[in-house]
């Protein structure tokens, strides 16, 4: 198998969300070089608040992968 077909299989682009008051999990999220993307606000209710939350993404390929 050619490395543009090995590159070419999986997915690449991986997305979550963590509370934006769960400050270790951004950092380990983040430390797998995971990016906040955007802010949900109110994005979940505990049946007596809401919580923002923070969305990230990571790219595997990146800006200058060949398959982009």
């Amino acid at each position: 198998m050619n490395d543009e077909a090995r590159l070419s299989i999986g997915s690449w682009i991986y997305v979550l969300s963590v509370v934006t008051e769960n400050t270790r999990a951004m950092a380990f999220n983040a430390s797998f070089d995971f990016e906040v993307y955007g802010t949900e606000p109110k994005a979940m209710y505990d049946g007596e608040r809401y919580y923002d939350e923070h969305l990230m993404v990571l790219d595997l390929k990146g800006p200058d992968h060949p398959l982009q």
